[in-house]
């Protein structure tokens, strides 16, 4: 990938509006060049003994013979000493053995090689370093091979001044003192290899994103303002050195779409860049991974499809196996395709012969829709989603869809087929080869008006999951991704399964605007599903205040609870405590500067036709929720954080309407009075990043609310983005870990 430099920066030019982008390096197109390295020339490598640098060095030694002087930050031990060290197997090994076989590469081949423990951000040491080994050689420096750096972890909130000018020294100010020694050198090489996170950044390494950055920005200057040769090339990890090799590490990237990269592969893409004068790479990127693609200006494509042939007899049917497509860990909503064989195709040789297993079959001439039917619904999908190419075992949910849409498509099937689907049955039959079947079918009702499957599936105990203010259940679909598909999970939003389009809203009798009602109702649907305990609970924001009351209720009613787990919830009467020198009105006045700052940022991430349609169901909702009064004082933080501004392209009045009118009796729940104190244990996962105007409280309000204690957890991110991408991988371990726990207390 060539970085053509998103909406993470903009910048304004002669009123063009600029966004950094993914292009992909096309090179094969490109005119060629010679390396830029010469027979013989001199070479200095910072980092130069890591482990891209001793790959590095020996590339050059095998074909150039280079003369290469080696910088680093720690002396090597005295040559006497060096047996002792590769003995014991101390911190010094793998330097002393780098060095060691270098040395012995460079005697062969004619080379030469020397090391120096030298600070490369202090220009009079290193000037000396290096005019003593071009003294000795005979030679001039003809390039600067810059790897050296440092990558602490830190959030940026816990960075200081200190920390934050250290990880920049060796990147920012190294890369300045190098540029000294070449600089008035014409056709001198300076190659600095940065990282794939100067452009992705991620939550612990701000500081070194920044340093990378830098160092592209360098080489911008470089190329523009010097006659030196210069090249950045981001990577991903190289999976082979000493750095990375965590295997936790290198999945998580890879589920970002940074491919870990084996030496060899590194060497030759940094080869293929300079031999084609790429100046800027980032290299080691998987061009079909969603994260990447949101960054290029790609069309939409058909998704990659994986299939699962086994021959093991299982107590799960094919159809059942379909339903773990949504938990694949990494590859976002891909849909796995399982088939059971009777014999594996085998080769001669005894292997499975993979060219019979995937030869078309009349299996897959029925992935795309052939019916009337799969056809109209294909369609559908296609206007609600947004994407180009549908096949029939597609899920709607891995497809991108929530709640929100769900309500949309519902409108959509009644007014092309005249039938009314509660969301229930989106939710059981989510592919359109399912949903074609349901249609056919003279009628269909959902026994549910609250309780809806997320993951249906799954051996552990079931985690009943309550909804977040406004946005019903769509937050828990990255967790429940990462709990993985052994878990499984049931939501309760009020009336969501009942519901079937935009001008059909159920209202169920009986329920009054309280929260211990609608605590009640949830109960009463979650008893009918699950008769008795122990019960799992677990709810967002105003969603944890109902799993509390729950809790309470149902421990009244002799049953057990097993978690009470609140995903950053407050306490009843909490958030709204202003700090002591807050007026309400400054409080105010901040609410409506963010939230317009929000409204900003959405409008200019849509397209210009739809801006219009934005701004125009934004004003009818403030208009609706200020005669309404639904939104209550205490809960507009929230609201701003999760109103349907999330999905800016949503603009059907209708439907804004309709899950307004879902969600209606979750925005009045509030109780007025402080609730009892539960016997029970409170879970508290709380977000690290607390909105202003409250009081600084660790337990949310919580202290004194469970006669067993409170257990808190702290979860990167902020009241919404601690259930997103990346910080939710995060939240769903340590939830993993809290149900283990009270698993195993419950079977005792």
């Amino acid at each position: 990938m060539a970085v053509c430099q998103k909406e993470r920066e903009v910048a304004y030019r002669n009123r063009n509006r600029l966004v950094p982008l993914l292009e992909k390096a096309d090179l094969p197109q490109l005119e060629k060049q010679e390396l830029p390295f010469k027979q013989k020339g001199m070479y200095l490598i910072s980092g130069g003994l890591g482990g891209i640098g001793v790959e590095i060095a020996k590339f050059l030694l095998n074909h150039y013979q280079a003369r290469l002087l080696l910088v680093g930050r720690t002396p090597l031990p005295e040559p006497s000493t060096k047996g002792n060290h590769l003995k014991d197997g101390n911190g010094f090994a793998p330097a002393v053995r780098a060095y060691q076989n270098l040395e012995q590469l460079a005697e062969q081949l004619g080379g030469e090689i020397r090391y120096e423990a030298v600070d490369i951000c202090d220009l009079a040491q290193l000037q000396q370093v290096v005019e003593r080994a071009q003294s000795d050689w005979q030679a001039n420096l003809q390039g600067v091979i810059h790897l050296a750096g440092i990558a602490p972890e830190h959030f940026l909130v816990e960075e200081t001044r200190n920390s934050f000018a250290a990880t920049l020294r060796p990147k920012l100010l190294g890369s300045w003192v190098l540029h000294q020694l070449i600089k008035d050198k014409p056709d001198s090489v300076f190659i600095s290899l940065s990282s794939v996170l100067a452009f992705f950044g991620g939550a612990t390494i701000g500081a070194y994103a920044a340093a990378n950055n830098f160092l592209e920005c360098f080489c911008y200057y470089q190329r523009h303002k010097t006659l030196v040769r210069s090249y950045c090339y981001g990577s991903s990890t190289w999976v082979e050195t000493t750095l990375n090799r965590s295997k936790q590490i290198r999945e998580s990237r890879r589920a970002l779409g940074q491919y870990g990269i084996f030496n060899q592969q590194g060497i030759n893409s940094i080869l293929a860049g300079l031999h084609h004068d790429q100046h800027s790479l980032i290299l080691g990127l998987d061009g079909s991974n969603p994260y990447v693609r949101r960054y290029t200006q790609q069309p939409p494509y058909y998704r990659q499809r994986v299939s699962v042939y086994f021959t093991a007899v299982t107590e799960l049917s094919v159809a059942q196996l379909q339903r773990l497509e949504a938990f694949v860990p990494f590859g976002t909503s891909i849909t796995p395709k399982f088939q059971q064989l009777q014999a594996m195709p085998l080769t001669p040789a005894g292997e499975i012969d993979r060219e019979q297993l995937i030869s078309p079959s009349k299996d897959t001439e029925n992935l795309l829709p052939v019916t009337d039917i799969e056809r109209q619904l294909a369609s559908i999908w296609q206007k609600v989603l947004g994407v180009s190419q549908i096949g029939i075992d597609d899920n709607f949910f891995g497809l991108g869809g929530n709640s929100l849409l769900a309500v949309q498509l519902s409108g959509e099937i009644e007014k092309t087929f005249g039938k009314q689907l509660p969301l229930a049955a989106l939710f059981q039959a989510p592919t359109i080869k399912q949903l074609a079947h349901l249609l056919c079918q003279s009628e269909w009702s959902s026994s549910w008006f609250s309780l809806v499957p997320i993951q249906p599936s799954g051996s552990k105990p079931v985690l009943f999951a309550i909804h977040i203010l406004g946005e019903g259940l769509i937050y828990y679909r990255d967790l429940v991704r990462y709990l993985g598909w052994d878990y499984p999970v049931y939501g309760l939003s009020y009336g969501l399964a009942a519901a079937t389009n935009a001008n059909n809203i159920n209202t169920k009798p009986g329920i009054g605007n309280g929260l211990k009602e609608l605590a009640a109702h949830y109960i009463e649907e979650m008893r009918r599903f699950q008769p008795e305990g122990p019960y799992f609970l677990q709810g967002v924001s105003l969603g944890g205040q109902i799993a509390f009351e729950m809790a309470k209720q149902l421990d009244a009613q002799g049953q057990t609870v097993a978690i009470v787990a609140l995903f950053d919830s407050y306490a009843i009467g909490y958030q709204w405590k202003p700090y002591e020198n807050t007026t309400v009105l400054q409080r105010y006045t901040l609410f409506w500067i963010q939230k317009l700052q929000t409204y900003w940022n959405n409008l200019w991430r849509l397209e210009p036709d739809k801006r219009r349609a934005y701004l125009s169901e934004r004003i009818r909702a403030f208009v609706r929720h200020y005669k309404s009064g639904a939104y209550k004082r205490q809960f507009q933080w929230f609201a701003k954080k999760s109103n349907l501004s999330t999905e800016p392209g949503l603009a059907n009045p209708n439907l804004v309407d309709a899950i307004s009118d879902i969600q209606n009796v979750n925005y009045e729940t509030q109780a007025s009075e402080l609730s009892s104190v539960y016997p029970g244990k409170i879970t508290l996962f709380r977000a690290k990043q607390q909105p202003p105007g409250h009081y600084h409280d660790p337990l949310n309000g919580w202290d004194g609310m469970a006669a067993s204690g409170i257990e808190v957890h702290h979860i990167p991110g902020d009241h919404i983005s601690m259930m997103l991408e990346p910080n939710v991988r995060v939240l769903a371990e340590k939830l993993k870990a809290c149900l283990a726990v009270r698993q195993n207390s419950s079977h005792t």
